[in-house]
């Protein structure tokens, strides 16, 4: 962005606690609203705007607005740039499926295969679907989100179970995606926080199944920008080199300006995305580092 220009998120989020606030604190938020088409906010838009953001915490949020399509345009025209407007489904089947198109690892297992083989049963939809079920009813009807209970145990609800032990029902259960337990004797797993193309990878390790970023003990950072001349991974550590290039290509493959991952790691060393989010929480993350490097991104929007 040019010096007199402004970040503009059109938002639907919690917004305090998430990394864009955090790492933009000039961001002006445009609330979302059910009713808006394109030009209602084109008229809501500062004149100054420079970079436009949809930050919008959805599992499925190609219906807000509904014509975002058309904004993007429009905001493209006018020599903003336009971030995340392509990212309209983080379910865990898009991720697979993404995978899968691209040729990255996947996860998602099959109902056939070892009986003993270990496992995971997650909610398809991000974070358990908690931020779809906290919308009321007539937000879900305009965004055409339909009505799920949310799992209120630890983690969603997540299982961790041999496939013998797993019921038919799950497999038929749209809500729900059963993947391969991925796992290493480290138990290490990392989250990936990026913008542009500053790419920030923390390294953590938690003793438990189901593991979470914020409960882990922080291993390694890896800071690194992810320009197309780069040789990627060329400074990495060499068992995070291919971490580097599964998470790039997978970046690319989504069409994701902003936002974070999760990956899990085998014992073998290969790296599986298992989850993708445009709208990071930072929350009482104290990793001054990676907000200092993704800083230095967000000056080149």
């Amino acid at each position: 962005m040019t010096p007199a220009s402004r970040a503009v998120a059109y938002d639907l989020s919690g917004w305090s606690g998430f990394l864009l606030p955090t790492l933009l604190p000039s961001c002006a938020r445009l609330a979302a609203e059910p009713s808006d088409s394109w030009e209602r906010i084109r008229d809501r838009l500062p004149p100054d705007v420079g970079a436009f953001v949809f930050h919008v915490n959805l599992t499925d949020s190609s219906r807000c607005p509904a014509d975002r399509a058309a904004l993007a345009r429009f905001l493209r025209s006018r020599g903003v740039r336009v971030l995340n407007d392509r990212v309209t489904d983080i379910s865990k089947r898009h991720v697979q499926s993404l995978c899968a198109t691209h040729g990255l690892p996947i996860t998602r297992a099959s109902k056939s295969g070892p009986p003993d083989e270990l496992l995971i049963v997650k909610t398809d939809r991000n974070y358990g679907g908690k931020p779809e079920i906290e919308l009321d009813t007539a937000v879900c009807a305009a965004y055409e989100i339909d009505a799920r209970e949310v799992d209120p145990a630890p983690d969603h609800g997540y299982r961790v179970l041999p496939r013998r032990e797993t019921e038919p029902s799950v497999w038929a259960d749209r809500s729900l995606l059963v993947e391969r337990f991925v796992a290493n004797p480290e138990d290490l797993f990392y989250r990936v926080y990026f913008i542009g193309r500053h790419i920030a990878i923390s390294e953590g390790c938690e003793h438990a199944p189901v593991k979470t970023i914020g409960r882990a003990e922080r291993r390694r950072l890896l800071l690194f920008r992810g320009d197309e001349s780069e040789a990627f991974g060329a400074g990495a550590p060499p068992d995070m080199r291919r971490l580097v290039d599964v998470t790039v290509r997978f970046i690319r493959a989504a069409s994701m300006d902003f936002g974070c991952l999760d990956v899990v790691r085998d014992a073998d060393g290969e790296f599986y995305v298992i989850d993708m989010n445009a709208t990071p929480h930072w929350g009482a993350e104290t990793e001054r580092r990676i907000l200092d490097f993704l800083r230095s991104g967000c000056d080149e929007l």
